[in-house]
């Protein structure tokens, strides 16, 4: 009972108490407004309260920023060529086309291998003997009477038995006059033969064609 007693607190120091209470409460609150006044949150961003001078240099990433807020930096020199590339794999060469269609015939209408007399041989075609005038010892052979009208000729000398050295002419209208000793209806072509070596008109067998 005396323990309880001694315990009881008085009026004053009931009073002391909240004096105290109620002095270090305000030294709070006024710690809490002091911290507040001096935070940085969304209001104090709105009003630009961060400035450049309030950032740590080179603490801000790109990140950090919004699209398009940083300009784009000057394009860097064009880097060097890169190594020519190998050279590709040859083709496989294509397949053979197929042949052609077989050319028309030849446009030769007659031909014949003449003997040196006039006379027509076995290999002809289109020229008989009576289509040739022939005076001996000439070596001219004029054509007449062919059932055709030629438009070109060329003429061979004929090397049997070894004549070797003769050389035939031949020409149609359309390359000039047909002179000479060709009688009247034997003018549609004219042949001669010639000893080469010499340049003398000689009777010659030869071969001639003509195409119309």
């Amino acid at each position: 009972m005396r323990i309880a007693r001694r315990l009881k607190a008085s009026p004053a120091l009931v009073v002391a108490c909240l004096a105290l209470l109620v002095s270090l409460t305000g030294t709070s609150v006024a710690a809490v407004s002091q911290l507040a006044k001096n935070s940085v949150g969304t209001a104090q961003l709105k009003k630009n309260a961060v400035i450049s001078s309030k950032v740590k240099n080179g603490s801000l990433l790109k990140a950090d920023f919004k699209a398009g807020q940083l300009p784009a930096g000057a394009r860097g020199p064009a880097g060097p060529p890169g190594p020519q590339g190998a050279p590709g794999a040859a083709g496989t060469p294509g397949a053979a086309g197929a042949p052609g269609a077989k050319g028309d015939p030849g446009e030769a209408v007659a031909f014949a291998a003449v003997n040196s007399d006039g006379t027509v041989g076995v290999r002809s075609q289109g020229i008989t003997t009576a289509n040739i005038s022939h005076v001996a010892a000439t070596g001219e052979y004029c054509f007449g009477g062919l059932p055709f009208t030629p438009k070109s000729v060329v003429a061979s000398g004929d090397n049997t038995s070894g004549a070797d050295n003769t050389l035939a002419t031949a020409m149609v209208p359309g390359d000039g006059v047909i002179a000479g000793t060709c009688p009247a209806g034997f003018t549609q072509a004219r042949a001669r033969t010639i000893v080469s070596n010499t340049g003398a008109l000689t009777d010659r067998r030869f071969v001639i064609w003509f195409e119309d």
